[in-house]
């Protein structure tokens, strides 16, 4: 039984490292110290945000899919957050309007906190957006068992210059 947990493991690592090299992504681990953390970060020509969990028990792998109005901004980047400095991050920001995020923490993410940061440059300061996570899949670093998630989407708007970010909060 352990064999094949290690087994489904590797797989599932190197099907990580073959999505990182056909997504063309990567990102360095740099924390966005001005919105790590934080649900909201100004709106004034780059911005910031986190992508925040709350509740995640030895989360070992975690996928989303984030949706966004291409005509108000444009994604740049993904970086790793606070809660997935030890782990591999790879993202897709190609598909306009779409942003595709994996991460991989052999040893497990626990806690609350930001796990990704996705930098975005605004496109029209006048427009609004919403950030949908429209997939949010996550399992077990030990038993690669699906973890159950809730999602609220966060948002852009020209209204103060504000954006919320989105949250997974897992099962108890």
């Amino acid at each position: 039984m352990r064999a094949l947990r290690s087994g489904c493991f590797v797989i599932i690592l190197m099907l990580a490292i073959s999505l990182g090299a056909a997504c063309g992504g990567g990102g360095d681990k740099d924390d966005g110290a001005a919105s790590d953390g934080t649900p909201e970060a100004k709106a004034t020509g780059n911005i910031q945000v986190p992508i925040r969990i709350e509740g995640a028990n030895n989360v070992g792998s975690f996928d989303m899919v984030l949706e966004y109005d291409a005509t108000v901004l444009q994604a740049t980047e993904v970086v790793a957050g606070s809660l997935a400095q030890n782990a591999m991050l790879e993202f897709n920001t190609k598909n306009s309007g779409q942003v595709i995020i994996g991460i991989i923490d052999s040893s497990g993410i626990t806690g609350d906190g930001s796990v990704a940061i996705i930098r975005f440059k605004l496109l029209n300061a006048a427009g609004t957006s919403a950030l949908k996570l429209q997939t949010v899949e996550a399992h077990n670093a030990t038993t690669l068992v699906d973890i159950i998630a809730q999602t609220s989407n966060g948002s852009m708007s020209e209204k103060g210059n504000l954006a919320s970010s989105p949250l997974v909060e897992f099962s108890k």
